[in-house]
């Protein structure tokens, strides 16, 4: 092939090819050059939650911040016309930005002209919590079922830290670390400190690449003060309120929650979150008239909780509440209950007026209760379960016997309670608006009996008591003098 021709051939190529180099060899026919492909990788990525769905992102990656370069937090990996880019800031040569991601899988891409890096991810599928005694402190994992922790953690990518601040640094005391993904879900501080009362679990995944900081656990105490709950009717409608104060900058809303088992789901109602600075005051309130849920779940105890928006969850002492305190809404109760001093929210179709035993007839001890009852209760019984040593020797039912609409009395001949072995009578109500049970609660106790008063009666004594002795719902002992 003569010079001239090679020539024409070379620029006949030129104008064709996209990503080749062509040259001659010594005889004048064409070689081709294919330019070397470049692949471009996130090599790190350190996440700090700040939010339920808010996180602070730290990129590296081979492709260097620039003012041509974008970032994209997308659900797939590929990016749409409906996708935007977040804004970042050139942290010593890494991306640094904040992000909402709303779904469990997702992918970071950082592009700056034909250069492309993309990074799948998945959020922690865990929900941490934190409890604590006088001698340790548990933090629990609580890492969901049926996740692979292949997708967000190494395994042996757990740990624990404590420290004194609301942000983690190096600061941060090590609890315990490399902790195993496989059964084990808790970590405990054996030696806490006051003056460091915010824990972190910080999580490893795809082989050290990714750092995850969960948002700071703590204690109700170190996170609000001055707590009291109340309820309150405003424009009709009934409210469960909070007041408190910060002791952090932060966020609080009130939640109710319930494992409804007649339903089979986690029922959860949380209200509005609002934010404050330590040392603000803060009134948070739900509307309770949401956990009326037509002809299920009545009667169920809802745990009261403030939720953080970053997904902590504190319980309330029943202290912070006026446990005699009720409101009545359309045809229901609502009223504070307490369990080993939690508090907790109940509603009912039924209120009480008073519950007392007749001291005034000495012939047969009697336990008075009256109260009102909704309009679309088709009956109201009380029952009883009469246990002793251990065992159920009794399952006694009283029948409504007032004839006024909207009303019951219940009259208990407390000699039908046996008094072998000192058995305790535990009182019940249940509702009925159909011909089957619609609810069961304690029956309460009123304000005309105290826990330890007693009655004598013909050589039996007959004393007032509560389940564990914590004054929630009403017992009465039987024994012979």
């Amino acid at each position: 092939m003569n010079k001239k021709l090679c020539f024409v051939l070379m620029i006949v190529l030129l104008l064709a090819m996209t990503a080749g180099l062509v040259a001659c060899n010594d005889d004048g026919d064409p070689i081709y050059q294919v330019e070397p492909y470049t692949a471009y990788e996130i090599t790190k990525v350190d996440i700090t939650q700040t939010g339920a769905d808010a996180f602070n992102f730290v990129v590296t990656s081979d492709i260097a911040p620039s003012d041509t370069a974008k970032v994209y937090v997308t659900r797939y990996d590929k990016i749409t016309n409906a996708d935007n880019s977040v804004n970042f800031e050139n942290s010593d040569g890494k991306f640094a930005f904040s992000a909402t991601v709303k779904y469990d899988s997702y992918y970071i891409t950082v592009v700056d002209g034909e250069k492309t890096a993309v990074l799948p991810l998945t959020r922690p599928q865990m929900a941490p919590a934190l409890s604590k005694s006088d001698k340790a402190n548990v933090l629990t994992y609580n890492f969901v079922n049926g996740t692979s922790w292949s997708s967000f953690c190494d395994p042996t990518g757990k740990s624990v830290y404590r420290s004194s601040k609301t942000t983690f640094d190096d600061d941060a005391v090590v609890i315990e670390q490399n902790v195993n993904i496989f059964g084990v879900d808790s970590s405990t501080d054996i030696a806490p400190s006051e003056n460091e009362p915010y824990y972190y679990v910080v999580l490893s995944a795809k082989n050290g690449i990714v750092t995850y900081v969960s948002a700071p656990l703590m204690s109700v105490e170190n996170a609000y003060s001055d707590i009291s709950v109340s309820l309150k009717m405003e424009g009709g409608v009934p409210l469960l309120q909070v007041d408190g104060e910060y002791v952090i900058d932060g966020d609080v809303a009130v939640e109710l929650y319930s494992a409804d088992t007649k339903l089979g789901k986690v029922l959860e109602i949380v209200g509005d979150a609002q934010r404050g600075k330590a040392g603000e005051s803060f009134s948070a309130t739900l509307d309770i008239s949401k956990v009326v849920r037509g002809t299920t779940g009545a009667g169920i105890w809802y745990d009261i909780k403030l939720a953080t928006s970053a997904g902590s969850l504190y319980e309330l002492s029943s202290l912070c509440a006026n446990m005699s305190q009720t409101i009545i809404h359309d045809t229901v109760t609502f009223e504070f209950k307490e369990w080993n001093d939690i508090l907790k929210l109940n509603y009912q179709y039924y209120d009480f007026g008073v519950t007392y035993v007749n001291i005034d007839d000495t012939s047969v001890p009697t336990l008075i209760v009256k109260g009102v009852i909704a309009d679309d209760v088709k009956d109201i019984k009380l029952h009883a379960n009469v246990n002793a040593n251990g065992t159920d020797v009794q399952d006694l039912v009283w029948e409504n016997q007032s004839t006024v609409k909207g009303q019951f009395e219940f009259r208990v001949d407390l000699t039908k309670i046996q008094t072998t072995g000192k058995p305790w009578a535990w009182f019940h109500v249940r509702v009925y608006k159909s011909d089957t049970a619609y609810n069961q609660d304690d029956l309460n106790r009123g304000e005309l009996l105290s826990i330890g008063d007693t009655f004598d009666y013909n050589g039996n004594r007959y004393t007032v008591k509560a389940w564990n002795d914590i004054g929630a719902g009403l017992a009465i002992q039987a024994e012979k003098l």
